[in-house]
């Protein structure tokens, strides 16, 4: 039979699978905490936990809004054009 010699773990391997083993049960503590944890159903306003605040969609509708419009230098130069 034919005698294999397995090499010893070093240190850094040992601290590597430590590591490991850490991250995976942080991960799974929190999958269990999203699948656990109750929601919040009432906020301060009394509402039913949604946004009911439009800011944010306004904000992102003047985002989108202003990068479909041309810059400004070329609306100069079309301006320039039609005065001809």
């Amino acid at each position: 039979m034919v005698d294999l010699d397995i090499p010893a773990e070093t240190a850094a391997e040992f601290l590597i699978r430590i590591g490991l083993y850490i991250g995976a049960l942080f991960q799974f503590t929190c999958i269990l905490a999203i699948i656990f944890l109750p929601e919040k159903l009432t906020d301060s306003n009394g509402s039913n936990g949604k946004n009911t605040d439009l800011s944010d969609q306004e904000t992102w509708d003047s985002q989108s809004s202003a990068s479909n419009r041309p810059p400004a230098h070329r609306m100069r130069k079309q301006d320039k054009k039609k005065r001809r």
